[in-house]
């Protein structure tokens, strides 16, 4: 099924494992630019790698606690700014 998001770039929190992991792998699978994200660098890179190597898609491993201020930054800095 096309969804009609290829191109498109994509945030998913607490995606290292579980249903987040799932949501990221089938964005990846749709086309799109994914940021996974998670607190444990190790856990957020190996699924960053399996979902890349799978898929073939750009993805990017961020480690960070989006729960804290300072984990905010890191998740939205590779998407683009929106447009109206």
């Amino acid at each position: 099924m096309d969804l009609g998001i290829a191109g498109r770039k994509a945030i998913v929190c607490a995606s290292s494992r579980g249903l987040g992991r799932a949501c990221a792998w089938k964005l990846a699978e749709a086309g799109c630019e994914v940021v996974v994200n998670g607190r444990n660098r190790d856990q957020v890179e190996a699924t960053a790698a399996e979902i890349r190597n799978a898929t073939g898609a750009k993805i990017t491993a961020v480690a960070a606690d989006v729960a804290a201020p300072k984990g905010k930054t890191p998740c939205s800095r590779p998407a683009p700014s929106p447009t109206s």
